[in-house]
């Protein structure tokens, strides 16, 4: 089986003691014998610092862009296709853009996925789209031939500065799955009732703890992205006097400022003061005190960030103390699904959920 260590799972005094502290994060792939793939990590660095960028302007140089949030994925999708690679017998220098196809196909179609059951399009092709990123740094670096050809797409994009909108030209890759935009329309019929989602918060609390049920509840009242719950800290929620405060003046929300948002721009939220309560009332708890204990133990952090105690650490007994992860909501929301009771008695489970899907969720219901 193909593995991936994430980054924050290294030991990274030993990559900063060697001068490494810029790649620290960045994941590794193993192949299924557990030998380290060289290419793809090789890849997995440059990528994330930003040495090597899918060309997607067709006009004008490419501006070099270090990847943070979203390497980890990139890393899962490579240990995917490094998988279906073993399953058919074949090496990278060996692959074509229409073996890259087929890849994408089968995705498509369910013959190769975890559970035999067809993924999205969209899934497909983001998977496909990273593999051909692969090879085309392979083709830049001089480890292999790989041709293609190339489609140019216009898209019309607005100006972080100004109103206007400008028409920029993409290189797209061929043959890319249609992914019509109906598809992914939000219909409340796809949406958890209040009913179906206590009884699935009741079943996650009892069978995965409480950090992550609070995890799980904040981002139903918060509306948060799930870029924003990983980088919250612990500080940021306001103390019990400031809730006692707001409480006492009769108000509803609570307000929280966010610095790491999606395109860089601090937003405020006001969740409801509920939401903030319950949070608060388990970050000034003992066990969640015992939490931060093994956090600053493990990863050794110096005195002065100790205030930047993550605000989700999990409870797990062979884990205690880790930041909780996006994909760690994102698998549990595939383990635990939320059931809809049919007539006849029979139940069904919704499809379609994920930690963004809460966001869409806060937007209608709260």
């Amino acid at each position: 089986m193909v593995k991936v260590l994430l980054g924050s799972k290294i030991d990274r005094d030993r990559f900063i003691a060697a001068g490494y502290e810029a790649i620290a994060h960045v994941p590794h792939v193993f192949d299924s014998n557990g030998s380290y793939c060289r290419e793809i990590n090789h890849f997995l660095r440059e990528r994330a610092l930003g040495d090597w960028t899918p060309q997607t302007l067709a006009k004008g140089p490419s501006k070099k862009r270090h990847l943070r949030g979203g390497i980890d994925t990139y890393a899962y999708d490579l240990a995917n296709f490094q998988g279906w690679i073993e399953k058919k017998k074949l090496t990278l220098n060996k692959c074509t853009y229409h073996k890259i196809l087929e890849y994408q196909g089968e995705q498509a179609s369910g013959f190769y996925s975890s559970n035999n059951k067809k993924l999205g399009n969209a899934t497909a092709n983001r998977r496909a789209d990273i593999a051909d990123q692969l090879f085309c740094w392979g083709r830049d670096r001089g480890h292999w031939a790989y041709t293609r050809n190339t489609l140019i797409s216009k898209k019309s994009i607005k100006s972080p500065t100004s109103a206007r909108h400008a028409e920029v030209e993409y290189f797209v890759r061929p043959e890319r799955l249609p992914e019509p935009s109906e598809g992914s329309a939000l219909r409340l019929g796809d949406l958890p009732t209040p009913a179906e989602l206590d009884a699935w918060l009741k079943t996650i609390r009892e069978r995965r703890g409480e950090a992550k049920w609070q995890v799980v509840r904040f981002l139903l009242g918060a509306g948060l992205r799930s870029m924003e719950f990983e980088a919250l800290l612990a500080r940021q929620i306001p103390r019990q006097l400031e809730i006692d405060k707001w409480r006492a003046g009769h108000q509803s929300c609570v307000a929280i400022d966010l610095v790491v948002t999606k395109g860089g721009k601090p937003r405020r939220i006001h969740p409801p003061i509920a939401v903030v309560q319950r949070l608060r009332t388990f970050l000034d708890s003992n066990k969640r005190g015992t939490h931060e204990l093994r956090w600053k133990k493990y990863f050794k952090i110096p005195e002065q960030k100790i205030a930047d105690v993550p605000c989700f650490l999990s409870d797990r007994p062979d884990n205690i103390g880790r930041p909780i992860r996006k994909h760690t909501i994102y698998r549990l929301m595939k383990q635990i699904p939320i059931m809809r009771q049919l007539p006849g008695g029979k139940t069904c489970e919704l499809e379609g959920m994920s930690p963004h899907k809460l966001r869409h969720i806060f937007a209608c219901c709260y």
